[in-house]
């Protein structure tokens, strides 16, 4: 079967960053012409005119953990689970985690961290590890094995505790059988034991700001999550992706480990795709769009019946064997390719005018702010990115009279991210809300509510 490849393109030598959104300031047009296509009209004499100050969420997220546990790979048994803590009042059953921690060719490496889905009973949990191989030529095979990980309700906190696992893990997957290693041992698990009760999610609730924890994700953890590092990787295609995750597609990466830096992070940095600015419409926003990412991060070949059954999700793999499996998913990342094997789909995900354009601005904002730190820039994207998705679905969704002159307002300022060529994509996203959209000839595109 045919497959369509969004190439590559060449990444920015540029940087970003934070508190504001950029709107360039342009006026769109859908016209119908002879040939049956769509072409954009832009009054060529406005620039990128500023940037204007957006509001996002910045909620307190929840860090406690369900549990935390060690992992061991040992050369007898394989796979085990070596220490668990959890309430006894509340356990859950930790089957199967060991597989998601330790991916297939995690010998290869020396450190990494893995997010995983995990489910109980129905309820969905998520699990963050670290990975650590310790190696010596005193030991079997020359090398020790071991994740230390935590489960939790909330998959926005998890990264609160990293740096405090992966510190404690290579202390404790150096321990040998001397007396001080077993001390140190000893030591050890006495303090993964008082860490998860001053943590433990059944006794009192700990916040922090997602701000906070987005600085520790990209000062200490390689820019674990980042947009900036996204936009630099897949540049239009970018937009691509954006409008997978609007439609509620099933979004697969495929990689080599470290499946943490390749895998998870890009993940974790492509749902930031879907941010809303908070306003008077959110109720409806979140209706359609709040909290509605199926979140895989890694999965294995283990869990393809759980995502064949899934409507849409977002999640990395190193078992190249899914890639063959192709009714398990709509979008592939490869590297830095797109593939989309429906052809369909691939011309409603195309690459549009408005997709370079919105580049183009990216690639000036950038420009403009390399004084920033590199969180600030974070914000500054995820902003621009909760932007451009209020001024799509809010263009689309207005229903009452007040509204309606802000959709006027909206196609005259030529604030929308939208262009003719998109018309397959604003079509798709319509039908998904449950509005029905119309093109008159020469004018933009109007929502008939």
């Amino acid at each position: 079967m045919p497959q369509n490849r969004v190439a590559p393109s060449p990444n920015s030598e540029d940087e970003v960053d934070e508190t504001v959104s950029l709107l360039k300031s342009q006026r769109l047009a859908a016209q119908r012409h002879d040939s049956g296509k769509f072409e954009m009209k832009k009054n060529d004499s406005e620039m990128v005119e500023k940037i204007n100050q957006v509001s996002i969420v910045n909620p307190m997220i929840e860090t406690n953990i369900v549990c935390l546990f060690v992992v061991k790979f040992d050369l007898k048994i394989g796979y085990r689970i070596e220490y668990q803590f959890q309430n006894e009042s509340y356990p859950i059953d930790l089957g199967g985690i060991e597989f998601k921690c330790l991916p297939s060719g995690t010998h290869k490496l020396d450190t990494d961290i893995v997010m995983f889905r995990h489910v109980h009973n129905t309820q969905e949990f998520f699990g963050m590890a670290c990975v650590d191989i310790f190696r010596s030529e005193e030991l079997d095979r020359g090398s020790r094995i071991r994740a230390m990980g935590v489960i939790c309700n909330e998959y926005r906190g998890m990264m609160a505790h990293a740096s405090f696992l992966k510190k404690l893990l290579a202390k404790l997957n150096r321990c040998d059988e001397s007396l001080e290693g077993k001390k140190t041992l000893s030591d050890c698990i006495q303090k993964l034991n008082n860490y998860f009760t001053a943590n433990d999610s059944f006794n009192g609730s700990k916040k922090v700001r997602l701000s906070e924890i987005t600085k520790i994700e990209i000062d200490n953890h390689l820019h674990f999550g980042s947009l900036v590092s996204l936009f630099y990787s897949y540049r239009e295609n970018i937009f691509t992706l954006w409008k997978a995750l609007l439609l509620k597609k099933r979004v697969l990466i495929s990689t080599n480990v470290p499946i943490g830096l390749n895998g998870c992070s890009k993940v974790h940095a492509i749902h930031f795709l879907t941010y809303f600015a908070p306003q008077q419409n959110m109720q409806y926003i979140e209706k359609h769009f709040g909290n509605d990412i199926v979140f895989g991060y890694y999965v294995s070949l283990n869990d393809y019946q759980q995502i064949a059954k899934q409507d849409h999700y977002l999640a990395c793999t190193c078992d190249e064997i899914l890639e063959t499996k192709k009714e398990c998913f709509d979008i592939l990342i490869k590297e830095k390719e797109i593939i989309i094997h429906d052809k369909e789909l691939a011309k409603i995900l195309k690459k549009s005018s408005s997709d370079v354009e919105k580049t183009k601005m990216l690639d000036d904002l950038l420009s403009r702010i390399q004084h920033m730190s590199r969180t600030e820039q974070e914000y500054l994207f995820r902003k621009y990115f909760a932007f451009i998705n209020n001024q799509t679905i809010l263009f689309l969704a207005m229903n009452d009279s007040i509204n309606k002159k802000m959709i006027v307002t909206e196609k005259q300022s030529g604030a929308l991210s939208l262009c003719g060529d998109d018309i397959l994509f604003v079509k798709e996203l319509a039908e998904l809300i449950g509005l029905d959209i119309e093109f008159s000839s020469g004018s933009s595109f109007l929502c008939c509510c």
